[in-house]
């Protein structure tokens, strides 16, 4: 009992010890920070104080304050680059919390669903894609996340049933009023034929601006564990960007984008159970034109080129495999309301190999409408 009562007063005494040395440094700031306002109050019109004032008051997390701050500079010097960029972080910061969300609904019919070089056979499928959204303030910066699922279901290919889930969040930063970077954790699970297939944790790292022809650039960092007998894990490491060539090309409203991306899949386990291995290296390119026919209406046309390079695919084959896969189709799209869009579209993706079985064509139609909320 005695020894219980010492430890209690051990931790009392050490408590009342830990926040006084704690709390003169949150009076300092708070001192810091009245100094510097009646520095601003003794001359308004003051830049250097204005802005010494804001970016205290920020850091202390006084944001409409430092808002405050930052407009009175903005009144006397319109294009003051410290003022508009820290107005346009504190903008950011304090925008109200917001949770969106877009449902995809799909029918499609392939001509030849089993990728076959002979004897195709078609397959009709269902499919839905559900993303919610959420970005908010949170820990002094934007922080964003995301819940995408997947999940189909066909006629023909039974055994190909996916449900596809994936869970991303991470914070954002404001470089300047057009340039934002983010970081996020990723995870993903995938289900198919009624067990689980593998399941993915990594980082990805995206870059958004609005520069003249550079929009975005991605990063992604993943490792992915096969959890059935004979699936193999590997590391995934992909790059992407998205770059808006040209506009008003052919019309005033259109433009011509470009979809460049890298990516290598890295396996040390080998070969699973068919012998067989995806240990490769894939680069891609999408060239897409796109024109607005009204304020409902647009169509685009595009073409997409995908090499991909698997080293030694084969346990009983000592060559490396090369394919290469060719899209070209268009999607017509149109606005039924303002949150109920539907979309039409047709494909026609061609592969060519070094391994003659996997040549084939196929022909996809598809018809999809999409829900914002």
């Amino acid at each position: 009992m005695v020894s219980n009562l010492k430890f209690v007063l051990i931790i009392a005494i050490t408590l009342s010890c830990l926040y006084p040395c704690a709390a003169p440094a949150d009076t300092n700031q708070s001192a810091n920070l009245e100094i510097l306002w009646e520095r601003v109050l003794s001359d308004p019109k003051h830049i250097q104080n204005n802005i010494d004032y804001g970016t205290k008051a920020k850091n202390l997390g006084h944001y409409q304050r430092a808002i405050s701050a930052y407009r009175r500079v903005l009144k006397i010097a319109p294009n003051n680059a410290e003022a508009l960029s820290n107005l346009e972080v504190l903008r950011t910061l304090t925008r109200p919390a917001e949770t969106s969300g877009t449902l995809i609904t799909t029918a499609s019919y392939n001509a030849n669903s089993g990728q076959s070089r002979r004897n195709a056979r078609g397959d009709t499928a269902l499919a839905k894609t559900l993303l919610i959204a959420d970005d908010r303030e949170f820990l002094g910066t934007r922080w964003n996340s995301s819940v995408v699922n997947f999940a189909d279901a066909h006629s023909f290919l039974r055994d190909s049933d996916v449900i596809f889930s994936s869970l991303k969040s991470g914070p954002t930063w404001l470089i300047s009023s057009k340039q934002t970077v983010s970081l996020a954790a990723v995870f993903d699970h995938t289900y198919i034929d009624k067990r689980t297939d593998n399941f993915a944790l990594g980082f990805t790292g995206n870059y958004l601006t609005d520069g003249q022809s550079l929009k975005s650039l991605s990063t992604t960092l993943k490792y992915t564990k096969g959890v059935n007998d004979g699936d193999v894990s590997y590391v995934n490491i992909g790059l992407s960007s998205f770059l808006k060539i040209s506009n008003n090309m052919l019309f005033k409203n259109d433009y011509l984008s470009l979809e460049p991306s890298f990516l290598v899949n890295w396996n040390k386990d080998g070969f699973d159970g068919s012998n067989q291995r995806d240990r490769l290296v894939e680069t891609s390119a999408a060239l897409t034109y796109t024109v607005a026919l009204t304020e409902k209406q647009s169509l685009d046309v595009f073409k997409a080129l995908q090499y991909t390079y698997y080293f030694k695919h084969r346990a009983a084959d000592s060559r490396d495999r090369e394919d290469l896969v060719n899209n070209v189709g268009f999607s017509y799209n149109y606005r039924l309301r303002d949150n109920v869009s539907s979309s039409f579209g047709v494909v026609r993706e061609q592969k060519v190999s070094n391994f003659n079985e996997f040549h084939y064509v196929n022909y996809t139609t598809s018809l999809s409408l999409i829900f914002s909320f």
